[in-house]
Formats: structure tokens, sequence, C-alpha cells
């Protein structure tokens, strides 16, 4: 089955089952195919501390069972901030 979803860095995403608010959301980093074994991976940072970093193949990310996409925007993680 061909999908046409890509991923790009800057997306947000967070643990089925878990709201975005309570473990945070993650961020795509960086996005690649390894030379290895031909998979696309994705490297997703926590929004909240981005040295806690995981990558995960980019077909898990967007099966629905692991991961969905966030609806939380950028800004509103920053609101009420100094800047």
């Amino acid at each position: 089955m061909s999908r046409n979803i890509r991923i790009e860095i800057g997306q947000r995403f967070h643990l089925v089952g878990s709201p975005p608010a309570r473990l945070g959301a993650w961020k795509v980093a960086a996005v690649f195919k390894s030379t290895v074994d031909g998979v696309e991976y994705a490297r997703l940072a926590q929004v909240k501390d981005p040295t806690r970093q995981k990558t995960i193949a980019v077909s898990a990310l967007l099966d629905g069972r692991q991961y969905a996409r966030s609806t939380v925007s950028a800004g509103s993680e920053v609101a009420g901030g100094a800047g």
C-alpha cells in the first residue's frame, strides 16, 4: 500500500491515549532513510525537553496505533513566556 502522507520537520505528535499536555508533544527534528535497512525514520525531540529524543520508523509514526498528530500549535506552548 502506497501512502502519500509526508512527514516534515516541525510536525508534532503525541502518544495515543494520553493528552499532549500531560506527557508533552514530540516534534519531528529530522527525517532520514537508513542506508542499512532502507527504512525511512523520523527523529523526534520532546517539545518541553529537546534533549529527550527517540527514533521511530515513519510507517510506525503514521499508522495511528502509537502516535497521533498533535493539533497543538507551536505558539501556544510558549504563550505567556518572556520574549
